[in-house]
């Protein structure tokens, strides 16, 4: 990053940063794919999750990621090759109302893909990693499967 400027310049634009990725310490130009990198080493290094540090650094770099869009049709397949029961799916978004009178199961049979970026995604996937009694990482192999193209 760029030091303060002196008295009466004007701030210019940021040039780089530093940035400590456990025992790296990178300063470089602040480019995406600069940032990108230091961010897989950054969640290497804090692990499994359980770090309450990885979840300050997702929502950092969150909004620079372009969100993913998963087909519908991808995912009923990926589910049923994972064992999960598609009928008791399906029956369970029929109990979640996603807006008045739109239940999830209505709003999963209309849509083509699911994108990252709708409103509640990450909330609604907690739900279904709960309920489908799915790891984060099984979870993030079934998605992985479903990308749009």
């Amino acid at each position: 990053m760029r030091g303060e400027p002196a008295e009466g310049e004007e701030k210019g634009p940021v040039v780089g940063y530093n940035f400590n990725a456990g025992h790296v310490d990178a300063n470089c130009a602040a480019t995406f794919s600069n940032a990108t990198a230091l961010f897989a080493k950054a969640a290497q290094d804090l692990g499994d999750g359980s770090s309450a540090d990885e979840s300050v650094v997702y929502a950092l770099v969150k909004p620079l990621i372009k969100p993913r869009r998963f087909s519908i049709m991808y995912l009923e397949f990926a589910l049923a090759d994972a064992g999960i029961d598609i009928a008791a799916f399906w029956s369970w978004l029929e109990t979640i109302q996603v807006k008045p009178g739109i239940t999830a199961k209505r709003s999963w049979d209309r849509a083509n893909d699911l994108s990252e970026d709708f409103e509640g995604f990450d909330t609604y996937l907690a739900v279904a990693k709960e309920r489908l009694g799915l790891t984060d990482a099984q979870a993030e192999r079934i998605l992985e499967k479903c990308i749009a193209k």
